[in-house]
């Protein structure tokens, strides 16, 4: 089995986690009891989809690699690792950077795939976001292998001017992307035949 370790930082890589690990349980058929619901054959050969969950600050940062260390080490085939975060806030961008740096590190042959968050200019409430955001795109060119920027504000442009919504929430904003990077995981989920 081909794995790859998922890995949210901070508030935003969080949600937008959260609902992404519901579009991937409803994918395979599972309910959020985490009992099997579906009803094709390939979703019962998938179903040891799983996750397990940790959570700290960038002050406990040998304690984040101590956990991903004891996660890599369970996979039988390790793949990669795959972050979500957001740029330009606290632990999105700072920890989530470093972490990608340590892990890189130490795991120099896996791939590394980021979803990474660009915040709007226009729901910023803090002068030094841009600052964060552009020392973290740094350390992304440095160690990731594939990054996927994700633009906010492209985002509510596409809900309110191509989609013509009148009313938006986070919750529709995190569908959004987790529908997407569950379309990047599918060949891992859904193998060919």
């Amino acid at each position: 089995m081909h794995e790859i370790l998922h890995i949210l930082g901070g508030q935003c890589g969080n949600q937008i986690g959260a609902k992404f690990w519901e579009v991937v349980c409803a994918e395979h058929g599972i309910d959020p009891t985490d009992r099997f619901q579906g009803n094709l054959d390939l979703q019962l050969e998938r179903i040891n989809v799983h996750y397990k969950e940790a959570s700290c600050g960038a002050e406990l940062i040998d304690f984040v690699l101590d956990v991903v260390r004891k996660e890599a080490e369970n996979c039988d085939c390790l793949q990669g690792f795959q972050i979500c975060h957001s740029l330009g806030r606290g632990i999105g961008s700072g920890m989530g950077t470093l972490l990608i740096s340590k892990i890189r590190e130490e795991c120099p042959d896996r791939m590394m795939l980021t979803f990474s968050i660009f915040l709007s200019p226009k729901v910023s409430d803090t002068v030094v976001k841009p600052y964060k955001a552009t020392l973290s795109v740094h350390q992304l060119v440095a160690n990731a292998d594939e990054c996927m920027i994700v633009d906010n504000e492209a985002l509510y442009d596409i809900f309110f001017c191509t989609l013509k919504l009148t009313t938006l929430s986070f919750g529709d904003l995190n569908h959004l992307i987790s529908a997407t990077m569950s379309g990047v995981n599918a060949a891992y989920g859904f193998l060919g035949s």
